[in-house]
């Protein structure tokens, strides 16, 4: 089952989808969550000024989810120019936060590890009380031994994913324009880094 989330700088989940069997795609996930039916309401519409734009709020999603006006991700990673390599390694900064809660998760509860539950209906109650008290953990600041992630990687294999599902909404366009614009303010603003890709 798949477990996705949104997650904070303080490595909190503020929304999660708990439904899809794992075989299913990452972008098919999303598009039967609640979050993408509710985006408008679950977004903040404040914006922030940058060079004369005002750019809404972003959630920085992996390459395997579409690109949308509300959901940044990097460029695919063929014939990148040096400015959108720079891009992605700012991207992939980010998502670290997400990387490091889903693995403080699993560490702290490694009934999420369970390959298999005997009542499958009762799996996204059980990952969504583990995301609760995950959350509780987090904001008291309780201990976290580093030790437990040690065993959560050799635990964890790494599956291919299908490709990236290509689409031509008006939303991706409006991702487009937005993920573009901030790469040339990056490029202009920030030193230029390069990923391991281009090396």
């Amino acid at each position: 089952m798949i477990l996705q989330g949104v997650v904070d700088c303080h490595y909190q989940f503020l929304n999660i989808c708990i439904k899809n069997p794992g075989s299913c795609h990452d972008a098919a996930v999303l598009t039967t969550s609640d979050l993408y039916r509710n985006i408008e309401t679950l977004m903040p519409k404040d914006t922030c000024h940058i060079n004369g734009e005002n750019l809404p709020y972003l959630i920085l999603g992996d390459p395997a989810y579409p690109l949308l006006s509300w959901l940044l991700k990097g460029f695919p990673n063929r014939g990148l120019t040096p400015t959108e390599d720079s891009f992605n390694c700012y991207v992939n900064s980010g998502r670290v936060v997400v990387e490091i809660a889903f693995g403080r998760l699993k560490s702290r509860w490694r009934c999420c590890l369970l390959k298999r539950l005997d009542v499958h209906t009762f799996v996204p109650y059980v990952m969504a009380a583990c995301c609760t008290l995950h959350n509780i953990t987090e904001r008291f600041k309780d201990h976290f031994n580093p030790a437990w992630s040690d065993y959560i990687n050799e635990q964890e294999k790494t599956y291919p994913q299908p490709n990236t599902i290509n689409s031509t909404s008006l939303a991706e366009y409006e991702g487009a324009t937005i993920r573009s614009f901030l790469k040339n303010y990056l490029a202009n603003k920030y030193p230029l880094r390069q990923s391991h890709h281009a090396i």
